[in-house]
């Protein structure tokens, strides 16, 4: 188990929606560097923040919280990932308790899947400047969020202030 930023204990076998908190997820994601730290300093939580910016306001919730499991796991890069069934099961467990938690569709809507694959590109092109980067990038005319690499103090009060607002 671990203690989270709340004081929770959080028993990756024995777990309850009640054991999870905005509150946690957001410090954690805050404090998380995307791209297993092989970049400038870019947040999990920030990286929520610009995939929320692309889908409609209905599914702004469920964006912020995607990848919300990370918060008590840990951001495992996808390469890995795909090579670690045990923890693909764990990560289902818990994203499926934050989703009935935050009664959010069960599986990821697909708004939010290709928001998150756009996301992608473009952090990647923000945080490895000249690399040579494939992928989608959003539609012309979309009006989103920008990726910064906010300090952690600043993106989870963000993040927590956007989880709230869109809160049922």
């Amino acid at each position: 188990w671990i203690q989270t930023y709340s004081g929770r204990k959080f028993d990756f076998l024995e777990f309850t929606e009640a054991d999870i908190c905005i509150e946690d997820i957001a410090h954690a994601l805050s404090m998380q560097c995307r791209f297993n730290g092989h970049s400038r300093f870019y947040s999990v939580a920030e990286h929520s923040l610009v995939v929320a910016s692309m889908v409609p306001p209905s599914h702004i919730l469920e964006a912020l919280l995607h990848d919300a499991a990370e918060a008590y796991l840990g951001d495992i890069v996808s390469p890995l990932k795909a090579l670690l069934p045990d923890y693909r099961g764990i990560e289902a467990r818990v994203d499926g308790a934050i989703r009935r938690k935050y009664r959010l569709p069960l599986e990821e809507t697909p708004d939010v899947t290709t928001s998150d694959r756009w996301a992608l590109s473009l952090e990647f092109r923000h945080v490895f400047p000249g690399a040579q980067v494939t992928g989608a990038v959003p539609s012309a005319g979309l009006d989103y969020r920008r990726p910064e690499g906010l300090a952690p103090s600043i993106v989870e009060v963000e993040f927590t202030d956007a989880v709230r607002k869109y809160l049922r």
